[in-house]
């Protein structure tokens, strides 16, 4: 939880991002090994956690630093979501602007986000705040099965 920030309405979250600097070992977003703590926390039944954990290997395989997670920059932000009674206000620009002085106040050059393709919604946002687009990976790079994504990178200092 330390790497995120949580804006907060009646004692209720309402939005959130993570940013951090990304591991150079293993870019990968989450290591195997602490899968089935994690499934105790979500309380995920043995089937759920044993799907997910082929599904997960059937997308990453053995590949710690797949190309299309190799970062593009040294502050990475991650995870930004709104609850959709929330949405419309600003509350993702804000978040990501927070998220951007964090990583100018660590000194990085840059910091980079990515999306989903077809996020319009995400890509507006991101691009509002001075992101330009880095790297695609299209739907064909990941077998058609989902619709791909883009990174993003902005310069902060």
């Amino acid at each position: 939880m330390a790497d995120f920030l949580i804006l907060e309405e009646n004692n209720q979250p309402v939005a959130a991002a993570a940013g951090y600097t990304p591991y150079s070992e293993d870019y990968r977003i989450l290591s195997l090994s602490r899968l089935d703590a994690i499934a105790q926390i979500l309380g995920w039944s043995k089937q759920t956690t044993i799907e997910f954990q082929n599904r997960y290997k059937q997308l990453f395989g053995d590949d710690s630093q797949p190309a299309f997670l190799k970062p593009q920059a040294p502050w990475i932000i991650e995870i930004v979501a709104v609850v959709p009674e929330a949405r419309g206000r600003g509350l993702g620009k804000i978040l990501v602007g927070a998220q951007l002085e964090e990583g100018r106040s660590r000194q990085y050059s840059h910091a980079g986000i990515m999306i989903i393709n077809g996020n319009d919604t995400a890509r507006h946002t991101y691009e509002s705040v001075g992101f330009k687009p880095y790297q695609t990976f299209y739907a064909d790079y990941f077998n058609d099965e989902f619709s791909g994504l883009t990174k993003f990178r902005i310069r902060l200092n």
